[in-house]
């Protein structure tokens, strides 16, 4: 396994940007010709020795999604191309997908509201050519017990952990075929371009047998970020369109519409729960918002 310098060198490529990656520890690395504002590769690396895993598993998926994908949806995700070193530790080397640019570069977005249909037709696509054996919905599940662990030091949570169990409760009584997940799907790492997805890049987080309803609510919610509760209300035009793009995907999984809310606020509960073991509290206070913007249950 050769450094990365090795291959730029080859390749007579640099550095262009470096990003978050998707999965904790991780970092993502633009490359390209300098000057040109279409990246050639990216480079998922950890931070840390304990991040290596997700760097391979990356590596992993990404070749077996392009055993199990045809040729369209292939085109819109990166191929593995070489394991390098940087710093000593594992990253691999994927290729660009189209849309991909450096975070300095000058793009334009057609905006949330226009994006979300390519979204919704890329998901249920990936959901059509990955369905496996169905299950019950986990949306939710594991991080129940985190935020009633921690919660304990911040006080008026009661309400808050109640709404999150009952739309759970809700939640988990429909089952949904088990598909692939992109983990960390949002407008960082999907690109779209003419009204359809042309790319979606950074698969550290990614599960092969994941929750459908995971990737869902989570564009919906890292869209939005601290607006969340106002989508609840779904009094404007862009709030209803992404209560409908919820709409549509529950939809293909026979979930009645009126589940919309409780994927909505299972999906930031997880955020908030990681932002929770990452120490940071604030997360908390979305979440309430959310959960009060949930309809009274009689």
């Amino acid at each position: 396994m050769r450094d990365l310098d090795a291959f730029l060198a080859d390749h007579g490529i640099e550095v262009l940007d470096v990003t978050s990656g998707a999965a904790s520890g991780t970092r993502r690395l633009i490359l390209g010709r300098l000057g040109d504002p279409q990246p050639t590769h990216a480079v998922a690396l950890a931070n840390t020795a304990a991040a290596v895993d997700a760097v391979e598993t990356e590596s992993r998926h990404l070749e077996e999604l392009h055993g199990r994908l045809g040729l369209v949806m292939r085109a819109t995700i990166p191929s593995a191309v070489e394991q390098v070193r940087v710093t000593g530790l594992p990253a691999v080397v994927v290729t660009a997908v189209p849309g991909l640019r450096a975070v300095s570069d000058e793009q334009t977005r057609s905006g949330v509201r226009a994006e979300a249909g390519a979204v919704q037709a890329w998901l249920a696509q990936l959901w059509q050519e990955t369905a496996d054996d169905a299950e019950p919905v986990d949306l939710g599940r594991d991080v129940l017990h985190l935020l009633r662990s921690r919660s304990r030091r911040i006080s008026g949570m009661a309400d808050t952990l109640r709404a999150v169990d009952h739309a759970y409760a809700r939640l988990s009584s429909f089952t949904v075929a088990r598909t692939v997940s992109h983990g960390c799907l949002c407008r960082h790492h999907v690109f779209v371009h003419d009204g359809v997805v042309s790319g979606v890049d950074n698969w550290g987080a990614s599960d092969l047998r994941g929750d459908p309803l995971r990737d869902l609510g989570h564009w919906v919610v890292r869209s939005t970020g601290r607006h969340l509760d106002q989508v609840m209300a779904a009094r404007t035009p862009l709030n209803r369109s992404l209560r409908d793009f919820v709409i549509a995907g529950l939809a293909v999984w026979a979930i009645p519409q009126t589940s919309w809310r409780d994927v909505l606020l299972l999906a930031e509960a997880e955020l908030a729960g990681k932002a929770l073991q990452d120490g940071d509290y604030g997360a908390m206070e979305l979440l309430t918002k959310v959960a009060r913007a949930m309809p009274r249950e009689k």
